[in-house]
């Protein structure tokens, strides 16, 4: 019979902690649109307070890309590069 431990340790992180995750966000909205009186002021706040997050969060796939030696894309060019190319042909 398979271990079935860490399947069962999954499930249940995700049963406390999705729910939990909905409800501190809501709350933040909640309280900043309160201080703030509006909620496009708000929004804004909501986002600047991520960002810092969410660029070390991109940041580190940066990184990870760099440690197993695979090259980026480039994000400023939307075909990133590879018009006409194999997209396999990156890894080679």
């Amino acid at each position: 019979m398979p271990d079935t431990t860490g399947a069962l340790w999954f499930v249940l992180s995700l049963a406390i902690f999705v729910p939990v995750q909905r409800w501190l966000h809501r709350t933040l909205q909640r309280l900043l649109i309160v201080a703030t009186g509006s909620r496009r002021a708000a929004i804004l706040l909501y986002s600047l307070l991520f960002l810092p997050f969410v660029l070390l969060h991109e940041a580190s796939h940066r990184l990870m890309a760099a440690l197993v030696r695979v090259p980026p894309p480039d994000v400023l060019d939307p075909s990133g590069g590879d018009a006409g190319r194999d997209p396999a042909s990156r890894l080679r």
